[in-house]
């Protein structure tokens, strides 16, 4: 196990939730859900259960949230598919044997460097599974260790440089409210080409790394078209969570909500908040 360096010492996440989300759910408290240690008790497990574990291993990616020492958070697409051939399946995470563990690869590019850091500095992390064809989701919560490539691991992934170890400490599901229901693109009929004339803004020049202190005019029509994104929190002892949030639907109106609205000046995004499971993770 490596050993990892924090300027305070790593706190044990607490089995109900953080002091943030214990005083929401005291002000805002769900009639249909009503949350206290027996119920969550039997919710929040230690460990992943068989089911969690074939749901999870079906999944050709998830989100993860990390922050650093000073509560900056990063919520990152992870997936092993752009690393495999054609003829190659890759898990996209292993749960160990032991169910109290998983680990997921990382490799040599820049879609992992932020974490890594951030893993450094705290070792708190959340992840987010969402199946958008059975709808459904899980969380897992835990500490995270760096750990280099062992002969078993690399054959497993075989371009990965390093791997990451999770143990649990909150697995659980969410209600699938607001997941909307996707396919592969395979799964239907109209090619790539016609579903870039669909959806002319996802050119590849936007998405170019940038650095700005707004966010640009065609980032904003980009995000603004979304139904869904996903959110990275952490508490004051860097406990961290990987939400997801879609949009509620129209109300009525006949017309599509944005998931989140840029301010003109292109500093400040606004976002919704539903009633839900009233778990109030993020």
């Amino acid at each position: 196990m490596n050993k990892i360096t924090v300027d305070k010492p790593i706190i044990p996440d607490n089995r109900f939730g953080h002091d943030g989300e214990l005083e929401m759910r005291r002000r805002l408290p769900s009639p249909i859900y009503q949350w206290d240690k027996f119920t969550l008790n039997n919710m929040i497990q230690r460990e992943v259960g068989l089911g969690m574990s074939r749901f999870i291993g079906a999944q050709n990616f998830f989100f993860v949230a990390t922050s650093d020492k000073n509560g900056n958070c990063d919520a990152s697409f992870i997936s092993t598919f752009t690393h495999q051939k054609i003829d190659e399946i890759f898990p996209t995470c292993l749960i160990l044997d032991n169910r109290k563990e998983l680990i997921f690869p990382y490799f040599d590019d820049d879609t992992f460097v932020k974490n890594i850091k951030n893993i450094k500095e705290n070792p708190h992390v959340g992840l987010i599974f969402i199946d958008f064809i059975r709808i459904g989701r899980i969380r897992i919560n835990g500490k995270a260790f760096l750990e280099e490539l062992t002969d078993e691991v690399k054959a497993i992934w075989p371009r990965c440089v390093g791997y990451v170890r999770v143990l649990i400490e909150h697995a659980y599901g969410n209600c699938p409210a607001r997941i909307p229901k996707l396919y592969p693109i395979e799964l239907i009929e109209n090619d790539l080409n016609e579903v870039n004339q669909l959806y002319p803004l996802w050119e590849h020049s936007i998405f170019q790394l940038r650095k700005s202190n707004k966010i640009e005019l065609e980032l904003v029509e980009f995000i603004e078209s979304q139904s869904f994104f996903f959110i990275a929190t952490a508490n004051n002892d860097g406990h961290c969570d990987a939400s997801f949030r879609g949009t509620q639907g129209d109300h009525g109106s006949g017309k599509k909500l944005p998931v989140a609205k840029v301010f003109n000046d292109g500093k400040t995004l606004i976002f919704p908040d539903y009633s839900g499971n009233a778990l109030y993770n993020s």
